[in-house]
């Protein structure tokens, strides 16, 4: 049986702009985890990577705008680091050639 989490996947990319110098997959997805909790959103995402200020989220389709919103709502004052988003596609290849050239993602 197919895994349908995510059916339509949507690959988002950010940069942190101030901070995020020791932000990890596990806390970048408890701030998100508090915001949705604050907010009283349920969606669903996966931190794929981060790498030199840069990094990807999966989520589905339906959830992507809402993500964008709490990816970029992110201040230094209360979260530690600020981030912005960068794009969003279908595929995460696509992501990696535009927005991470020249970086070994592993």
């Amino acid at each position: 049986m197919p895994d349908r989490k995510f059916h339509r996947k949507r690959y988002i990319a950010f940069e942190f702009v101030k901070g995020g110098d020791e932000v990890g997959r596990k806390d970048l997805a408890h701030a998100i985890n508090e915001r949705l909790f604050r907010s009283n959103a349920n969606l669903k995402y996966d931190v794929i990577l981060i790498r030199a200020h840069k990094g990807i989220v999966l989520t589905s389709h339906l959830d992507a705008n809402r993500l964008r919103e709490i990816l970029n709502s992110f201040e230094l004052e209360d979260s530690g680091f600020e981030m912005r988003t960068l794009g969003t596609s279908g595929t995460i290849l696509t992501l990696k050639e535009k927005f991470f050239k020249g970086q070994d993602l592993g």
